[in-house]
């Protein structure tokens, strides 16, 4: 089944914070599309073929939405310092489906 927000979905299963859910936010649609400028600005277009993302990529998109919600007035969780995530084998990218997997 395809997500309303797949951009943030995407983001959600890699992840492994406590954070509330971007996609429960009610300005999910807004923070969608931001997500996307963002992915685009910041990711390798085969993200959405590999499912993979560096970490310092992923985490800035992160980071840059959750400062967006909380400017657009979210109640949200602070965002703690990274957590452990799943990593491929080149070490430094987030292998989403493994990290969906492990939540």
């Amino acid at each position: 089944m395809a997500h309303r927000f797949p951009t943030l979905a995407f983001i959600e299963r890699a992840g492994n914070d406590d954070t509330e859910a971007f996609t429960a936010s009610p300005h999910a649609a807004h923070l969608e599309r931001r997500a996307r400028e963002l992915a685009e600005s910041f990711w390798s277009e085969t993200v959405w073929f590999t499912g993979l993302v560096s970490e310092a990529a992923y985490l800035r998109v992160r980071d840059a939405l959750h400062r967006e919600r909380v400017a657009l007035g979210d109640v949200v969780t602070v965002l703690s310092a990274p957590v452990p995530i799943v990593l491929s084998s080149a070490g430094d990218e987030i292998d989403v489906a493994s990290a969906a997997g492990a939540a």
